[in-house]
């Protein structure tokens, strides 16, 4: 749980003028509205601070998918030390690694990312939705249908056994002997096990006739129950059925767009839109629109044209204009149409592992009336960061607390009291930023420890899995 201190700290880019400036046109109903100076993780502060002052669905639009998964995870933790909301309340879009009109299916993970984060926006639970051009200028159904995408399953209702198999079939969920991973399920009798999508454990529910007698969470190493249950969410693994991608069937519909008529900026009312890089997210999408008419063109005249999947330029233009939108830029590239405001950042120093020069950079900016974050990578180096600041007398508050002792200890240590101080706290923020106006750094995790990019996490795999992965590492001579 982040502490106030980490909100108290961000709070004076809020009140930059030119920030000031922009959303209050923005809640004026300004259609446009323009702001420069800004590094990538200035953006990504911004873009939470606008969505946490102006309470209303956010699609933040960047040039690729690498930009998104950097940018999701700082905006998240931004738009939770702003908003106090949770996690899922910021979600990534992610673009398909394939056409639908290609005889190849997308991998399963991008699909189930893309269900998942399509029926959170369009129910509601998630308020920012990060997505790069890629994803964005694809064609939607509308907001009913993937909002109905997931089901909810209570003890002592009543749910037929084949209703509810059929719909497991058709959201992508797979039949198997036994449930391991998610997205899998079984049916013996009346027990139905499904392992559903974000769920840390499967679940057994023991119908009597067509009514939940019982749910209860199992181990899905040793198959027994872990503990009773009121609710489960079911949420889809496949965007829509078959996802439009049906290899090998001759006259098959390959385009996935039966009832695509819609943009992703209409699943929700009064969205706003946040552009990041705008002349970058243009040549991304050109190329990708070229990309595609070449592979729709080496399919012959029989294949699916790409307008029917894609939003191309003069749609596109009329699908952003109902729309508010907000571009933020590095650079202020004059182009027609509306002056932009200013913000000034820069990024801060690298010291590679110099822990004295940083620590006196430290301690300088607390000492001239500056606020600081250090963003830590992980929890050992927020431990690190600790260490340094007893060893070179820099006070300090450690800006989260957590149900663990060592965490509990930490914040316990804190030295600063009523002093100014910097503040530690664990956060996905790679690359450090210096507010000048506004008298904040922000240094990133990559600042002192370059520390490597956080692996995704992993998927559970079938036990058989690490069995085929050892003869897989056999090498000549292995016995």
């Amino acid at each position: 749980m982040l502490l106030p201190s980490v909100s108290e700290t961000l709070a004076p880019v809020g009140r930059h003028a030119a920030l000031e400036a922009v959303v209050s046109a923005l809640g004026r109903g300004s259609r446009l509205e323009r702001l420069t100076g800004l590094t990538e993780t200035a953006k990504a502060l911004v873009s939470a601070q606008v969505a946490a002052e102006l309470r209303r669905p956010v699609v933040v639009v960047v040039p690729s998918g690498a930009v998104a998964e950097q940018s999701a995870a700082t905006l998240q933790f931004f738009f939770t030390a702003l908003a106090g909301q949770e996690a899922s309340e910021v979600a990534i879009l992610p673009a398909l690694d394939a056409f639908p009109w290609q005889e190849v299916a997308p991998h399963p993970e991008i699909l189930e990312r893309r269900a998942v984060a399509l029926w959170r926006y369009a129910s509601g639970m998630t308020r920012v939705l990060v997505a790069p051009v890629a994803a964005a200028r694809m064609r939607f159904s509308d907001a009913s249908f993937y909002a109905s995408q997931a089901r909810t399953v209570v003890r002592d209702q009543d749910v037929p056994l084949d209703e509810l198999v059929a719909h497991l079939r058709r959201v992508g969920y797979e039949r198997q002997e036994m449930v391991e991973m998610p997205g899998q399920f079984t049916v013996r009798g009346g027990i139905v096990d499904v392992f559903p999508a974000e769920a840390d454990r499967p679940v057994r529910l023991e119908l009597l006739g067509d009514t939940v007698e019982s749910l209860r969470e199992f181990d899905p190493d040793t198959q027994r129950s872990v503990g009773p249950i009121e609710r489960v969410i079911l949420p889809p693994l496949m965007e829509q059925p078959s996802n439009g991608f049906s290899p090998g069937e001759q006259g098959a519909d390959r385009s996935g767009t039966a009832g695509r008529a819609h943009s992703l900026f209409d699943l929700r009312e009064d969205t706003l839109l946040i552009f990041h890089e705008p002349q970058e997210i243009q040549k991304a999408a050109d190329d990708l629109l070229d990309h595609a008419e070449q592979s729709r063109q080496t399919l012959g005249d029989g294949s699916v044209p790409a307008v029917a999947s894609y939003f191309f330029a003069e749609e596109w233009e009329a699908e952003l204009t109902p729309h508010a939108r907000l571009e933020l830029e590095q650079l202020p590239i004059a182009r027609e149409g509306i002056e932009p405001h200013t913000m000034q950042t820069q990024p801060t120093s690298r010291y590679h592992g110099n822990a004295p020069a940083f620590m006196a950079d430290a301690r300088a900016r607390i000492a001239a009336g500056e606020r600081v974050l250090l963003a830590a990578g992980n929890l050992g180096e927020l431990e690190r960061y600790v260490d340094l600041c007893h060893e070179y007398e820099v006070p300090y508050r450690v800006g989260e607390i957590e149900e663990n002792v060592t965490s509990a200890r930490l914040a316990e240590d804190s030295t600063a009291g009523s002093v100014p101080a910097v503040v530690l706290v664990r956060a996905p923020v790679r690359d450090g930023v210096v507010f000048p106006d506004s008298h904040l750094a922000i240094f990133g995790t990559e600042d002192l420890f370059e520390t490597l990019p956080a692996a995704a996490p992993s998927r559970r795999r079938p036990k058989t899995a690490s069995f085929f992965g050892d003869f897989a590492e056999l090498k000549p001579g292995d016995y």
